[in-house]
């Protein structure tokens, strides 16, 4: 049986190591999570953009001037109370990362999640864009780097 020797394979073996000892799994995904309720917010209320980057169709006639009278912005942003947006959170475990609307309720007993799911049906927010994607793949490959020592 023949031997294989790769030159530079302890070099190797220690960066594989060291990788293995400093990616901490449940890290990454905290970080990926917190990216991501971070990106969905700035994206909705900033950007006032769904999943797919196109603007959101502008409030009918008759709630946008409610809206105005009631001393809220006109732009399609979701926000009202901003009780539901300050539900969105995340939670990281050893192998995959969960994003959702914690129970609670606004000052009127409207439930976060189930206002999300609401206008989840009716605007496309919630969700990841390929934009969100590439800063994922990032973010992995920054802590990889870290982990290695490059």
């Amino acid at each position: 049986m023949a031997n294989i020797i790769i030159e530079g394979g302890e070099t190797i073996r220690r960066r594989v190591e060291r990788l293995l000892s400093g990616i901490s799994a449940r890290r990454v995904l905290n970080d990926i999570g917190l990216y991501l309720t971070t990106s969905i917010k700035r994206r909705t209320q900033i950007d006032h953009e769904d999943i797919s980057s196109s603007a959101f169709k502008p409030y009918v006639p008759a709630y946008a001037l409610w809206r105005r009278k009631h001393g809220y912005g006109t732009s399609v942003d979701l926000t009202r109370s901003g009780s539901m947006f300050n539900s969105l959170t995340h939670q990281a475990f050893s192998d995959q990362v969960k994003v959702f609307f914690m129970s609670g309720t606004d000052k009127h007993g409207v439930s976060n999640p189930a206002k999300a799911f609401y206008l989840q049906d009716k605007r496309k927010f919630f969700g990841y864009t390929n934009d969100d994607v590439t800063a994922i793949m990032n973010l992995y490959n920054l802590n990889i780097g870290e982990a290695i020592g490059d």
